[in-house]
C-alpha cells in the first residue's frame, strides 16, 4: 500500500515536471510568430487535458488497491482509459506539426527514442552524471548552431569526436556541426580530419582546426577530402612535422589544390612523375623501393583520389629535399622534369608549394575564418532562424514526450500490479470458494 502511494506521489511530481517542460515549449514557440503562439496555446491546453486524464487514471488505480469488496471498476475499462490517454498524446501531434516543430509528433517521439538510445550508450561508457548533462547540453547547442542536425545525430557526433580526441572531442563535434553549415564535408569526416590534423601538428584547439578546414574547403577544391587529409597528415608526421600548424597545413593544401584540380596541370605532373619513377630517375631517391612501386601502380591505374595523394607525396617530398653537395641542382632538376611542358604557371605553383612546405611562406588562414563563413551562411539563409526556433521547440517537445512516456510506463506497471493483486483477492475471497477461478 505504501509503495503504491509512493508511486502515485512520484507520478504527480512527474506531471508537475511535464507542466514546466510544456511552459518551456510554449515559450520557445512564442518567440517565432503569432501563428506559432496560437499553436503553442493549443498544445499547452491539450497537454493539460491529458494530464488531468492521467491524474484521474492514477486515482482510479489507487482506489483499486484499497478495495475490501469486489471493485465496481472493470479492468477492461481501465485499460481502455489508458488507451484513450495514449490517443490524446498522438492527437497532440496535429497541433504542433508544420510551422511549430517542423515535424509531426510521431517523428518527435521517434527522435526521442533515438536520443534516449544515444544517452544510454554514452552513460554505459562510464560517464558521470555531470558529464552526461554536459553531453546533452552540448548536443542541444549543436542543433541550434546547425538546425539541419538532429539531437540524436549531434549526440552520436560527440561520441565520435571523443574517439578522435578524448580530451576535446565534444568541441571537435561542435565545430563539425558549424562546418556542416558552411562546407560540404560530412560531419563525421570533419571530426576525423580534425583528429588527423590535430595529431599531426600537435594541436588540440578545435577553433584553429575548424578555421583550417574552412580554408581548405573554400580554397582547396575537390582534391581535399578525408582520404587526402589523413594521408597528408601521416606524411607530415613521417617527415618530422614540417607543417607545424593546421593553418600551415591548410595553406599547403590550397596550393596543391590549384595544381591537382586543374586537368592540364594534373596530367602534366602525373606524366612527369611516372617518367621519373619508372626510369629510376632522381625522384626515386626520395622513396623506399616498395613505395616507388606503389606510387607507379597508383599513378597508372588508381582512381583520382589515390592519384591526387600520390602526386601530393611527390610534390611534398621534392619540396623538402635537402641540398646534395654532390648534386646541388638535383632538386631543381626534379622540379623541371615534373613541370615538363607546364610552363611558367605550373613552375610558379610548384615553387609556391615548396615555400609553404619549408616555412618560407606563412599561413593564409584567417583567425576567424570558420565563424565568418558561418555568419555569412546564416545571413543568406532566410529559413535559418525559423529552423533554429523549431529545433528549440522540438528539443523541448522531446523532453516532454520523454516525461509522458515515463509516466505512462508507471501507469501501466501500476495497473499490472493492481490487476495481479485483484485476481489474487478474487480467487481467495471466501464468498468465491468453489466458484470459477481466474486463471
Amino acid at each position: 500500500m505504501a509503495t503504491e502511494k509512493a508511486k502515485l506521489k512520484a507520478a504527480r511530481q512527474e506531471m508537475t515536471n511535464m507542466v514546466k517542460e510544456t511552459e518551456k515549449l510554449t515559450k520557445a514557440m512564442g518567440e517565432t510568430s503569432k501563428e506559432m503562439q496560437t499553436m503553442a496555446r493549443e498544445f499547452s491546453d491539450g497537454m493539460s487535458q491529458m494530464q488531468q486524464d492521467m491524474r484521474k487514471l492514477r486515482e482510479e488505480t489507487n482506489k483499486l488497491d484499497k478495495v475490501t469488496a469486489k471493485p465496481k471498476i472493470e479492468f477492461k475499462d481501465m485499460m481502455s482509459k489508458l488507451g484513450e490517454v495514449k490517443k490524446e498524446l498522438v492527437g497532440l501531434g496535429g497541433l504542433v506539426t508544420g510551422v511549430a516543430l517542423g515535424a509531426s509528433m510521431a517523428s518527435v517521439t521517434d527522435e526521442a527514442k533515438l536520443v534516449a538510445r544515444e544517452r544510454a550508450l554514452y552513460a554505459a561508457s562510464g560517464k558521470s552524471e555531470a558529464k552526461i548533462r554536459e553531453f546533452e547540453e552540448t548536443a542541444k547547442q549543436m542543433t541550434t548552431l546547425n538546425p539541419y542536425m538532429s539531437l540524436s545525430k549531434a549526440m552520436d557526433l560527440i561520441s565520435k569526436g571523443e574517439l578522435a580526441n578524448a580530451d576535446n572531442g565534444a568541441q571537435y563535434a561542435k565545430q563539425a556541426a558549424l562546418l556542416n553549415v558552411t562546407t560540404k564535408f560530412a560531419p563525421e569526416d570533419t571530426v576525423k580530419m580534425m583528429g588527423a590534423m590535430g595529431a599531426s601538428t600537435q594541436t588540440q584547439n578545435a577553433e584553429n582546426l575548424a578555421n583550417a578546414l574552412q580554408h581548405m574547403s573554400n580554397n582547396g577544391g575537390a582534391s581535399v577530402n578525408l582520404k587526402f587529409v589523413e594521408a597528408m597528415a601521416e606524411l607530415n608526421a613521417q617527415k618530422g612535422n614540417f607543417l607545424k600548424t593546421p593553418e600551415q597545413m591548410a595553406t599547403s593544401f590550397e596550393a596543391m589544390g590549384k595544381v591537382l584540380n586543374d586537368t592540364k596541370s594534373f596530367s602534366i605532373l602525373r606524366e612527369g612523375a611516372l617518367k621519373q619513377l619508372t626510369a629510376n630517375g632522381a625522384l626515386t631517391s626520395q622513396f623506399q623501393s616498395e613505395e616507388v612501386k606503389r606510387l607507379i601502380t597508383v599513378l597508372q591505374t588508381g582512381d583520382k583520389d589515390a592519384q591526387n595523394i600520390a602526386l601530393a607525396k611527390v610534390l611534398m617530398s621534392t619540396s623538402l629535399m635537402k641540398n646534395d653537395p654532390k648534386n646541388p641542382t638535383k632538386q631543381q632538376d626534379i622540379m623541371t622534369a615534373l613541370v615538363g611542358s607546364g610552363g611558367v604557371q605550373l613552375s610558379s605553383s610548384l615553387e609556391e608549394i615548396k615555400k609553404i612546405a619549408t616555412g618560407a611562406t606563412g599561413s593564409k588562414v584567417n583567425a576567424s575564418e570558420a565563424q565568418l563563413a558561418y555568419d555569412a551562411a546564416v545571413n543568406e539563409n532566410e529559413y535559418m532562424k525559423m529552423m533554429q526556433a523549431q529545433n528549440t521547440a522540438k528539443n523541448a517537445a522531446m523532453d516532454a514526450v520523454t516525461q509522458i512516456a515515463s509516466d505512462l510506463s508507471g501507469v501501466a506497471v501500476t495497473i499490472s500490479n493492481v490487476t495481479a493483486g485483484f485476481f489474487n483477492w478474487f480467487n481467495t475471497c471466501p464468498q468465491r470458494q468453489g466458484s470459477l477461478r481466474f486463471m
